[in-house]
């Protein structure tokens, strides 16, 4: 491996362990596995090493196409340093996501493919840094989030998400686009991430699109300078995919009460 960067352990030293435990998106969480996640380090570090194998397959390859990337997109999304870094090192997470969704657009426009990659590349790698540095901390087995106690049902989630997605667009229109990409950082481990293990049996590809909006397409407006006009647009179809979701969550709710 790598010596890691001033970047990476600079990154890794400022993650908050304190997170609440988010449902695992696209499986069952192997909650002993995160329980004790430095003792599978070198695990994470070959799904590390085949994603970098993946990517260079993409940057090497001149007709490259959108599906490839997809592909990667996936092999992230089954790896399990994905749900590590999701977990462990939270801070790291939405960098690897900006990364991906980045070289998804870069293959497209046919122009800076081999620099998204190489982005790609020193995201997975700084996430890789965050879990090891996580490793040499303690990690509290009964970590409080500041949001827990206020207990909404799914549906009032949504509306409360839809509601902080408007104000980080305020916030973003005013100028503040860090307190704007907070807002949204906030409500994707403080409120959506809760409402996953609901959602995935019904709709995973729901879930898998919002994840990458929350974590890549939105923060990647702000970061740009998007006009205002992009960035409503993306809010509107978040907002559209989340009353999808909020549908969903109506009906399983409405199933429990005929259980019990």
């Amino acid at each position: 491996m790598n010596t890691l960067s001033l970047r990476s352990i600079v990154l890794a030293a400022a993650i908050t362990l304190l997170m609440p435990e988010p449902a695992w998106p696209h499986g069952d969480r192997d909650e002993e596995k995160l329980a004790e996640f430095q003792l599978h380090l070198d695990s994470y570090q070959e799904d590390v090493a085949s994603m970098i194998d993946t990517v260079a397959g993409i940057t090497n390859n001149a007709a490259a196409t959108k599906a490839d990337v997809d592909a990667l997109i996936q092999q992230w999304e089954d790896v399990s340093v994905h749900e590590a870094i999701e977990d462990k090192a939270t801070l790291a997470y939405p960098g690897v996501w900006q990364a991906l969704i980045q070289l998804q657009q870069a293959v497209v426009a046919e122009a800076g493919v081999e620099d998204a990659g190489e982005s790609v590349k020193a995201a997975l790698w700084q996430g890789m840094g965050a879990l090891r540095m996580a490793a040499t901390m303690a990690v509290p087995t009964d970590a409080q989030s500041d949001a827990e106690g206020e207990l909404l049902s799914g549906p009032e989630s949504i509306a409360a998400i839809i509601n902080d997605l408007n104000s980080a667009v305020a916030s973003y229109v005013d100028g503040d686009a860090a307190l704007a990409e907070k807002t949204i950082f906030d409500t994707y481990e403080n409120r959506f991430e809760y409402l996953e293990g609901d959602l995935i049996p019904k709709d995973p590809d729901l879930v898998t699109a919002l994840e990458a909006d929350f974590n890549a397409t939105l923060p990647l407006l702000f970061k740009q300078g998007a006009d205002e006009i992009a960035v409503r647009r993306a809010v509107a179809n978040m907002t559209t995919q989340l009353e999808t979701a909020k549908t969903i969550l109506e009906q399983v709710e409405a199933q429990r009460g005929d259980v019990f």
